[in-house]
């Protein structure tokens, strides 16, 4: 699967390219307190599926930020400082799944797979640009709890 092409075709599907970083941070932040939630239920599985659409949020906001020339440097401080602690954030969760619950680099990239699949069955709801599940959407993290499963027993 091209997840490049994937994640710009559902971001421009969804507001053509249009970048507004503070909706940008509140769905990033929205996914950092799932992980986090999950991280102190020990919920590996929402752990798993909190990183990747953290990772597929902060991927699509830096295909905005990419489309897109300038014109002020305050919007460009802001972006930069946004993908800056974005990608922080997702080294630190990616560091607690892979050193302290022992998941393999491998299941998180299929795992990712799994949400970016997911992702694609998301409707625009309006002209908000607020995403809600279609019904064609399947959660995740059935098959992510079975990819661990299989790991496990391997």
């Amino acid at each position: 699967m091209n997840y490049t092409k994937e994640i710009v075709d559902f971001n421009y599907s969804r507001n053509k390219l249009h970048l507004d970083i503070d909706l940008e941070a509140r769905m990033f932040s929205e996914e950092t307190n799932e992980f986090m939630t999950s991280l102190l239920e020990k919920d590996l599985v929402g752990m798993i599926d909190a990183y990747c659409d953290s990772v597929y949020v902060l991927s699509g906001s830096k295909f905005k930020i990419l489309s897109r020339l300038f014109n002020d440097v305050h919007e460009m401080n802001a972006a930069y400082t946004y993908v800056r602690n974005a990608t922080e954030m997702c080294h630190y969760m990616n560091s607690i799944l892979v050193t302290d619950y022992n998941v393999k680099s491998g299941d998180l990239l299929v795992a990712f797979n799994y949400v970016v699949e997911a992702n694609s069955h998301k409707e625009m709801e309006g002209t908000t640009g607020k995403i809600k599940k279609g019904s064609k959407w399947k959660d995740p993290k059935e098959k992510i709890a079975k990819l661990l499963m299989a790991s496990s027993s391997k």
